[in-house]
C-alpha cells in the first residue's frame, strides 16, 4: 500500500524514561484472561451481535476488551489507544522489532497510517461484497477474498499501532474480514499464536513481495 511511504522515523522527540514498558505477558493469568476475552468477541462476531465491518476498520473497542486488565498502573491506556495517541506514555512510544526492521510505524505518523488503512479497508469490502454478489466461481471469490485480508492484515501488522498485542489485534482483524463472508478459519485461532515458525516465515515472505505463502496458510485453515 502506498502510504506506507509516510512512515518517516523520528520526530525529535522520545519517549519519557520514567514510562514503563508494557508486556501483558508479564501478568498472571494473562493467556486465560486473553483467551477468554477473544472467545466472547469471536461469539459475537459469529452471531452478527457484533459488526465484522465496524471491528476491522477500528479494532481498538476490542483491543481494550482484550487488555484492559493486563495493563501497567497508571497506563490502563495502552488498552485500546495506538501509539502516538495524546497520553504520556503513548504518544512516544516507539516500537522495535528485531528480527524485521520494517515493522514500527514512528508515534508521530501512527494515528495518519492506521486512518488511511482504514480507508483502505472499506475500500476493499466494498469490492469483496460486489464480488460475493457476482457469477464469479466460489473458489475465484475465496481465493480474491483471502488474498486481500492477507494484505490488509500484513500492513496493520507492519504498522504496530499498538505498545502491546498487535498480533492478537491483527489476527481479530482477518477473522473479522473473513467472517463477512463466513469464512472461518478452523485450525488457527485468534490466540494462541498460529504455530512456529511457519506464521512467522509467511508473514515475513509477504512483506517481501511474495503473499503466496501467508494466502496458503489462511486458504489450508479456513472451514
Amino acid at each position: 500500500m502506498p502510504f506506507l511511504s509516510y512512515m518517516i522515523r523520528g520526530s525529535g522527540r522520545s519517549h519519557p524514561p520514567t514510562c514503563p514498558e508494557w508486556d501483558y505477558e508479564e501478568y498472571p493469568g494473562h493467556g486465560a484472561c486473553v483467551s477468554l476475552k477473544i472467545a466472547e468477541i469471536l461469539k459475537s462476531l459469529r452471531s452478527n451481535t457484533l459488526c465484522n465491518l465496524s471491528t476491522a476498520t477500528d479494532s481498538r473497542s476490542a483491543h481494550f476488551r482484550m487488555f484492559c486488565t493486563l495493563t501497567p498502573l497508571g497506563c490502563e491506556y495502552f488498552a485500546g489507544n495506538y501509539r502516538g495517541d495524546t497520553y504520556p506514555c503513548l504518544e512516544f512510544y516507539g516500537v522495535k522489532i528485531e528480527s524485521d526492521s520494517r515493522v514500527g510505524c514512528p508515534p508521530h505518523t501512527n494515528l495518519l497510517a492506521m486512518n488511511l488503512l482504514k480507508a483502505e479497508i472499506h475500500r476493499t469490502i466494498a469490492a469483496l461484497d460486489e464480488i460475493w454478489t457476482s457469477l464469479i466461481d466460489h473458489p475465484v471469490k475465496i481465493l480474491q477474498t483471502v488474498a486481500a485480508a492477507c494484505q490488509i492484515f500484513k500492513v496493520f501488522l507492519t504498522i504496530h499501532p499498538y505498545a502491546n498485542g498487535n498480533g492478537h489485534a491483527g489476527r481479530l482483524i482477518l477473522w473479522s474480514l473473513l467472517g463477512r463472508y463466513n469464512l472461518w478459519p478452523v485450525n488457527w485461532a485468534v490466540d494462541p499464536r498460529p504455530p512456529e515458525p511457519t506464521y512467522t516465515n509467511a508473514i515475513k515472505a509477504h512483506r517481501d513481495g511474495d503473499p503466496r505463502a501467508l494466502i496458503q496458510f489462511v486458504l489450508n485453515n479456513l472451514h
